[in-house]
């Protein structure tokens, strides 16, 4: 049998059979009996069988049975069917190509050239020429495909976005599709969004356009805000008429709460209440501590009481006018008047620092300053702002003062 491929299908058999020396050949149109024929070839395609006998050129003896010889013309394959444009994903090879057909060859020319490596990677907006083998015969056409990479941009957003106490991924912000998070630029897993973000960790995200996931990813670096509670004595007394603002507390932005966690805020401005306990937050740029510093009050009275006689007499006792609770009332003043109405001492911030009254005069003019006063009875008049109440309030009275 022989067989051919082409466009302009002619073959001819009139060197496909040998003969021996002193014989020629000669064809025929069947096994046995028969035409000759003259130019044994086929010009369709198709297939067409003749018949060679050998002849003896000195004798005319002629070969007892006839050789068969098969002449085939097959037609030529179209070439196969492809998309004339394909779109792949960041990367991809010649062997990744898509056409209808069997045993593809590509090629870089539409006629000619050689075949391309199928691990070739392919160039974005190359044409690439497509050719089909059936039994043995190549398409003489070739089918065009324009490749394009389509290579998404990393999503955009802050290098290093800020959180306060708790976050997790589906808080980062940046900007694009479809947005995956990933613990490393390489690592093929997603993590949840659900997933809690670390201090100080770096997560990566991709985005996804048309299915395509962007090769390079945008690093986003974590720093969660972590204000500690605010600094107080766990247990404090504090007068009965004091609100929640007087407790004593180191720290920002203070909030206060009725339990550790959650719970109900508080306004500042409530009186405290006995056997009550107090939570405390504080607020630093914005973001608040998780933890609360617990405070235990315990109340004790805090009204004013003046103790109206001193004995300037150096036995230690009574040697000084008290006034219980003062320390609730620094901002204060007490001026004390002779019977003639004269001013002999006065004190700003009474009870402060060691400022009292010992019966000894601090205003020149009526008495000697380095003297006890007469004993006598004097006039007391004492300022003082009260901070609870938020007021300015005056108590007048009579000082009973022995000098002897």
């Amino acid at each position: 049998d022989q067989s051919e491929c082409t466009i302009d299908p002619i073959q001819t058999l009139t060197a496909s059979a040998t003969a021996g020396a002193g014989e020629s050949i000669v064809w025929y149109d069947s096994a046995s009996g028969g035409v000759i024929i003259a130019d044994p070839s086929l010009n369709t395609v198709g297939n067409i069988t003749y018949y060679a006998e050998a002849v003896n050129d000195n004798t005319g003896c002629v070969s007892l049975s006839r050789t068969a010889v098969t002449l085939e013309i097959k037609p030529t394959p179209q070439a196969p069917i492809a998309e004339a444009q394909q779109i792949f994903c960041n990367a991809a090879t010649v062997s990744e190509l898509l056409a209808t057909g069997d045993n593809l060859l590509w090629y870089l020319e539409e006629t000619g050239g050689d075949p391309i490596n199928p691990a070739q990677y392919l160039i974005n907006g190359s044409l690439y020429f497509a050719s089909q083998t059936i039994d043995g015969c190549e398409s003489a056409q070739r089918s065009p495909v324009q490749a394009f990479i389509d290579s998404p941009e990393a999503p955009t957003g802050q290098a290093q976005q800020i959180f306060c106490n708790t976050a997790t991924l589906d808080d980062l912000q940046v900007v694009g599709e479809n947005i995956l998070w990933y613990a490393s630029e390489t690592d093929q897993t997603p993590l949840a969004l659900t997933t809690a973000v670390e201090d100080g960790a770096t997560y990566y995200a991709s985005l996804t356009v048309d299915n395509c996931e962007s090769r390079f990813r945008l690093a986003v670096n974590i720093v969660l805000q972590q204000p500690e509670p605010p600094t107080a004595e766990s247990y404090q007394t504090s007068c009965d008429l004091s609100r929640i603002r007087d407790l004593q507390v180191d720290g920002e932005n203070i909030k206060w709460y009725d339990s550790p966690t959650g719970g109900n805020t508080l306004d500042q401005d409530q009186l405290l209440q006995a056997g009550t306990t107090y939570f405390a937050s504080q607020t630093i740029n914005g973001c608040e501590s998780a933890e609360r510093t617990e405070i235990n009050v315990t109340l004790t009275s805090c009204s004013l009481k003046i103790y109206n006689a001193i004995s300037v007499n150096g036995n230690g006792q009574n040697d000084f006018m008290v006034i219980e609770n003062i320390e609730y009332y620094p901002i204060n003043t007490l001026e004390v008047f002779s019977r003639d109405g004269d001013l002999v001492y006065t004190q700003s911030a009474y009870g402060v620092g060691g400022n009292v009254f010992r019966g000894y005069a601090n205003v020149s003019g009526v008495y000697d300053t380095e003297s006890p006063m007469p004993t006598g009875t004097y006039l007391y008049v004492f300022t003082y702002v009260d901070p609870f109440r938020e007021e300015s309030n005056v108590i007048k009275g009579f000082l009973t003062l022995n000098s002897n």
